[in-house]
């Protein structure tokens, strides 16, 4: 991976260096991951739960998606539903109401990246 790229992941707000290091800097390992990322239904089951007050499956859904979003380093999201599930655990709704927003726009964003980060 080019210093382009790596900066260019930075600049997502990707911790590119702790990802790789995660993965024994293996980047070909990293990228299958990374790229396969919008497929994984946890994010959607999630929202599906967490719209329909299921909260006990909205925690561990929550749970599972940020040890993804952690292992890839997605800094935003990791923080994002780090916060959310503190909120959901508190039952403070209309706090988790906001951070469900924001998780929702930095999810978008993590996409627009991925589907746009050509290697």
């Amino acid at each position: 991976m080019t210093k382009e790229n790596k900066a260019f992941f930075r600049e997502n707000n990707i911790d590119i260096d702790m990802a790789l290091e995660r993965f024994s800097e293996n980047e070909e390992l990293y990228l299958k991951y990374f790229n396969s990322f919008p497929e994984d239904n946890t994010y959607t089951n999630f929202i599906n739960s967490f719209k329909t007050d299921k909260l006990w499956q909205s925690q561990n859904l929550l749970i599972t998606f940020m040890a993804i979003v952690g292992n890839l380093s997605f800094t935003d999201l990791y923080n994002d539903s780090r916060e959310l599930l503190k909120k959901i655990k508190n039952n403070s709704v209309s706090d988790a109401i906001i951070l469900f927003e924001k998780l929702k726009d930095d999810y978008s964003n993590i996409i627009d990246f991925i589907e746009n980060f050509n290697i």
